[in-house]
C-alpha cells in the first residue's frame, strides 16, 4: 500500500467521524499537527473529486447550455428592438414632458410678474391684470394623455463636491455612513505599496492564502 492509499484509507476510516470532527474544528480551529494533516488530505482530496465531478457536470451540461444559449440569442432577437424603441421613446416623451412643464412654469412666472408690475403702477390697468392672470391660468402645464401613460417621482441625488460632503462627515454634520471608503481602489494601493501604504484612518492587511495542488 502506498502513502497516498494509506492516507485515504485513514480518511475512509474517520469517516464516520467527519461531521463532529468538522463540528470540533468550526468551534475550535485546528489544535494539533494530526488535525492539520487530516484536515489538508481532506481538503486535497476534495479538490481532486470536484474535478472529476467538474469533467462529468460538463458532459452533461454542455449540450444543455447550448440549446439554452440558443433560446436566448433567439429571445434576444426577438426582444431586443422592442427594448430599444421603449427605452429611445420613453426618454424622448419624458424629456418632452419635463421641458413643456418647464416652459409652462416659467411662462406662467412671466405672467405673474407682469401682473405684479402692472399693479404697482400709479394707474393700474385692471382689465390688463386680468388678463394677464386669465392667461396664466389658461396654461397648458402637461403632455397630451395617453392611455397606459403616467409619471411617479423618482427622487435622487448628486454628489456635486465630495470634498464638502467628506468636510460634512468630519464635522459631524451629517452620519458617516453618507461616505463609503473605495475598498477597490484602497485594495490596489495596498497590493501596489505593501509595506509603505499610508492612507489615514486605513492599514494594509496581509493575510495567507493557501494553496493546493494535486
Amino acid at each position: 500500500m502506498t502513502d497516498h492509499d494509506a492516507q485515504l484509507t485513514r480518511i475512509a476510516v474517520q469517516a464516520g467521524q467527519t461531521l463532529t470532527w468538522t463540528q470540533t474544528i468550526i468551534t475550535e480551529g485546528i489544535t494539533s499537527d494530526d488535525d492539520y494533516e487530516l484536515a489538508g488530505n481532506i481538503v486535497r482530496r476534495a479538490q481532486q473529486e470536484k474535478k472529476e465531478a467538474e469533467a462529468e457536470y460538463q458532459h452533461l451540461y454542455r449540450p444543455i447550455k447550448t440549446a439554452m444559449d440558443r433560446l436566448r440569442t433567439r429571445w434576444k432577437e426577438v426582444s431586443a428592438p422592442w427594448d430599444e424603441a421603449q427605452t429611445i421613446l420613453r426618454g424622448a416623451m419624458t424629456t418632452y414632458a419635463t421641458a413643456k412643464e418647464q416652459a409652462a412654469r416659467e411662462e406662467a412666472l412671466k405672467l405673474a410678474a407682469a401682473a405684479r408690475k402692472e399693479m404697482e403702477k400709479p394707474t393700474t390697468n385692471a382689465k390688463k391684470v386680468e388678463a394677464l392672470v386669465a392667461k396664466a391660468q389658461e396654461i397648458d402645464e402637461g403632455a397630451p394623455e395617453v392611455q397606459g401613460v403616467s409619471y411617479r417621482e423618482n427622487w435622487g441625488v448628486e454628489v456635486d463636491d465630495p470634498i464638502a460632503l467628506c468636510a460634512a462627515v468630519a464635522a459631524g454634520d451629517v452620519p458617516a455612513d453618507l461616505v463609503e471608503p473605495n475598498m477597490k481602489r484602497l485594495r490596489e494601493m495596498a497590493k501596489a505599496m505593501k509595506d509603505t501604504f499610508k492612507v489615514p484612518g486605513c492599514r494594509a492587511v496581509v493575510k495567507k492564502v493557501m494553496q493546493v495542488r494535486r
